[in-house]
C-alpha cells in the first residue's frame, strides 16, 4: 500500500498529469512499476523500441546520443522534466 502512495503521489504532483482526475491518477499508479537505478545504469538504449513512459521521482538522467564512441548528452531530466526523443 505504501508503494501506491509513493506512485499516486508522484503522479499526482507531476505537471504532465495535471488536470487528470484523481479517480484515473490512481489508476495509473496502481497500474505503473516502480524501478529504481544506480548511477550508470541505462534505460533505454539508442536505436531500441520502447513501449515505457518514464517518470522521474528523484535525482537526473542524461540523454546522450553515442557516435563514434563519444557520448553527446542532449538534454538532463529531473522531476517534472519532459522530453521527446527524436531519430532522423
Amino acid at each position: 500500500m505504501m508503494m501506491n502512495k509513493q506512485k499516486f503521489w508522484c503522479f499526482k504532483n507531476y505537471d504532465l498529469f495535471k488536470g487528470i482526475s484523481q479517480k484515473k491518477i490512481e489508476s495509473i499508479a496502481t497500474n505503473a512499476q516502480m524501478k529504481e537505478c544506480r548511477q550508470a545504469c541505462p534505460i533505454y538504449e539508442q536505436g531500441a523500441l520502447s513501449a515505457h513512459v518514464y517518470v522521474i521521482k528523484k535525482g537526473e538522467v542524461n540523454l546522450y546520443y553515442k557516435k563514434n564512441d563519444r557520448k553527446f548528452v542532449f538534454d538532463t531530466l529531473g522531476f517534472g522534466s519532459t522530453s521527446s526523443i527524436y531519430y532522423t
